[in-house]
């Protein structure tokens, strides 16, 4: 970190503490005393609520009526804001039987420079008609003025967001494999297709479709011969069906980067290039399948076409598979690549896409890539 210390004439501004919410709800502050179920602050959905842990072993109230059945969304907004507090909620009933919490939002991907992901976020289905209180403290019964959080009570909104990484990618041989993290929100789950927004004329994605519940995947990107040599913006987008309606989000470049030796974080960056170097001229791998679908302890081979190298010995990897799945072989013969793919008896039901990296020997023990096929769709049964 850095410090930096200096004699000013006036204290410095203070901003107001934002609560992070975007959905359009007015905003309302919390109410004192609203320190336990018996007083806690009624309130009407929906609601985004400004309070604060103001000492320690401090809670805040609210309760809401439900009918049966009736879905809500809980989450606060403090760590994401600045605020110190790591925030855990408690949903109860009437007999103060507490019926769901949550501490940190665990499936919430840790995105920017803050690596301790604390806030939490849930969602309730009321089992009866009635009252509920939703309880706000801080997980380690610390307080303060600046302990300051927003509360979001509300129903559901499905929604999406979609992270790729790296956001700098290099056109060499082949295609260009690339890695998206998909953050769902509040019950999405359906499946989401990836289009080109900005590039290059002919740029297309390979694989572009992300499985239904699936929460990574790889895909590849591919450059026609003719892309001019140099550095260019790309933009890509998600689009999907959330009731009925097409919903479409900018895909958010971004850095997977390591802090501590441990913790992996999406760093955001401000947009997606792709260099094309003078001596990339289009993919070397042709007519690769449009779909490969194995069962467990099955076996197929791979034959695409593959020009531009020599008859050498070549090496098949596949990047991140998932559990159970290999590829062997691997052999180059009149510009026709093979090598065989095999899905272990134990291996379980998966979707998702499979991008293959083909490996030449220059010495022993040392190999060089000689290029990536587009991603290839690919099941599990």
């Amino acid at each position: 970190y850095r410090l930096r210390a200096e004699t000013v004439r006036a204290a410095p501004k203070v901003e107001p503490f934002r609560t992070g919410t975007s959905y359009g709800i007015k905003e309302a502050d919390e109410r004192e005393k609203n320190n336990s179920p018996r007083s806690a602050q009624k309130v009407s959905l929906p609601a985004v609520i400004r309070g604060v842990i103001g000492k320690k072993n401090d809670a805040d109230c609210f309760v809401v009526k439900l009918k049966k059945g009736q879905k809500i969304a809980v989450e606060v907004y403090a760590r994401r804001a600045g605020s110190p507090m790591d925030s855990l909620v408690q949903i109860s009933d009437e007999g103060s039987k507490v019926l769901q919490w949550n501490d940190d939002a665990v499936e919430s991907l840790n995105v920017g420079l803050q690596t301790h992901y604390s806030d939490s976020q849930c969602t309730f289905e009321a089992p009866e008609d009635g009252k509920y209180v939703i309880r706000v403290a801080d997980a380690q019964a610390k307080g303060g003025r600046e302990f300051e959080y927003g509360l979001r009570i509300d129903a559901l909104r499905p929604d999406f967001t979609v992270y790729m990484t790296p956001s700098a990618l290099n056109a060499g041989a082949g295609a260009v494999p690339f890695k998206l993290k998909i953050r769902r929100r509040e019950g999405f789950d359906g499946g989401l297709k990836i289009v080109v927004k900005e590039g290059p004329e002919g740029m297309k994605i390979d694989g572009g479709w992300i499985p239904p519940k699936a929460d990574e995947i790889l895909m590849t990107l591919s450059m026609p011969a003719k892309t001019p040599e140099g550095i260019h913006t790309i933009r890509l987008a998600a689009v999907a069906e959330i009731a009925g309606k097409t919903v479409e989000r900018d895909v958010v470049p971004t850095d997977e980067v390591m802090q501590a030796f441990l913790y992996l974080h999406l760093l955001p960056a401000t947009q997606n290039i792709v260099f094309v170097p003078a001596k990339a001229r289009g993919s070397p791998f042709s007519n690769v399948p449009d779909q490969v679908t194995l069962k467990p302890g099955e076996s197929r081979e791979l034959v695409f076409n593959c020009s531009g190298f020599k008859n050498v010995d070549v090496i098949p990897e596949l990047m991140s598979p998932p559990p159970g799945l290999s590829v062997t072989g691997g052999k180059l013969e009149a510009g026709k690549y093979s090598c065989l793919l095999q899905a272990d008896a134990k291996a379980k039901a998966w979707t998702g896409n499979l991008v293959l990296r083909v490996y030449t020997e220059k010495k022993k023990g040392s190999r060089g890539l000689a290029g990536c096929a587009p991603a290839i769709p690919a099941r599990i049964d």
